[in-house]
């Protein structure tokens, strides 16, 4: 046997003690973790699948994720398990240099509110009541329910667009009347940074406080304060149309103006979309001339033999998405 075979046998867990009791100790987890009883193969962080052993705590509503050696976890993160999803609140732990635990809590709504373009968005968010408060606020004659609870939730591309003073809604419930509303929170204060811990930690802490059911601007349907209806499919995807104002017939030794108007799905004009012009056909004695803004001047030369002439002009788009086509001839 060679030495340096040799050497790489021997320093196969590391080249001192404490990195080959380590590595020992990893290979002993591995072999030892699938046995545990709290072993989930199938579980997901933020949506990708990721192992842990999962240890229940004194807590109901909390559970202990272990991960496996040289896996993550932060902060913010969502797990799920079993049907159920759990969001960490708190700094995770380096177990002996050989792996990473971390309290999550269970996320108990699904939030739903709309960015600043009213486009729909979601997010399991644990609502926790540890500063509920049941005071009244108001005159003798008329109250109003001061509650106040913090919200945790990950902070993304989404989350991100929540802001301070927005309203949300947990739940829907009936007044005195019998009629559906919905119980309504405003957003007081945010941080995502007290309990971020590290460049991977993405937590948003919000606190609430009780805010007042509007039937005017609140959707009980879609359980989503000061609602806006979102822009459809239909609408972002219809393409401008395009029109080309002119006559169909031109004299010789005569010019002729046409203009190329662009309108959206609700019949506005598009004052920012130019045109390019193309003449198709036999060409020849025929004068394209810009004259402003999307019109041209069409000239045919004073030439007996051009009339009964066709040629075709079309109009597109610069970006191609409208374009429109009409057939100009040539009469004595």
């Amino acid at each position: 046997m060679s030495w340096d075979v040799y050497d790489r046998m021997m320093n196969v867990y590391g080249t001192d003690e404490a990195n080959r009791a380590v590595a020992t100790a990893k290979e002993t987890f591995y072999l030892e973790a699938v046995d545990n009883p709290g072993y989930h193969p199938d579980c997901k962080r933020n949506g990708v699948p990721q192992r842990f052993l999962i240890e229940r705590t004194d807590v109901p509503y909390k559970a202990k994720f272990v991960t496996f050696p040289d896996e993550d976890i932060w902060p913010g993160d969502l797990i799920e398990v079993n049907g159920l999803i759990y969001i960490i609140i708190e700094p995770p732990r380096f177990l002996d240099r050989i792996n990473w635990a971390a309290v999550g809590r269970l996320c108990n709504i699904n939030l739903k509110w709309q960015d600043f373009d009213g486009r729909i968005c979601s997010s399991p968010v644990c609502l926790d009541a540890g500063v509920y408060s049941t005071t009244l606020n108001g005159t003798d004659t008329v109250q109003a329910p001061d509650k106040q609870f913090k919200l945790f939730l990950p902070f993304n591309d989404d989350t991100s667009k929540l802001f301070l003073d927005k309203r949300i809604a947990v739940d829907r419930r009936y007044d005195k009347h019998g009629k559906q509303i919905l119980e309504c929170y405003r957003i007081t204060g945010m941080n995502r940074v007290a309990k971020t811990y590290g460049e991977g930690g993405h937590l948003l802490i919000c606190e609430l406080r009780s805010s007042n059911y509007s039937p005017e601007h609140d959707n009980v349907e879609e359980l989503i304060c000061d609602y806006i209806t979102p822009p459809t499919e239909d609408d972002q995807s219809e393409p401008p149309t395009c029109l080309i104002n002119g006559r169909s017939t031109t004299r010789i030794g005569k010019s002729q103006k046409y203009t190329a108007v662009f309108v959206d799905a609700n019949g506005d004009v598009l004052s920012d979309v130019e045109a390019v012009w193309i003449l198709d056909g036999n060409t020849t004695g025929w004068t394209m001339t810009p004259n402003g803004c999307n019109t041209l001047m069409l000239s045919v030369d004073k030439r007996e033999e051009l009339i009964g002439a066709v040629i075709t002009l079309t109009a597109t788009a610069q970006d191609g998405s409208a374009h429109a086509s009409m057939e100009v001839e040539v009469i004595g």
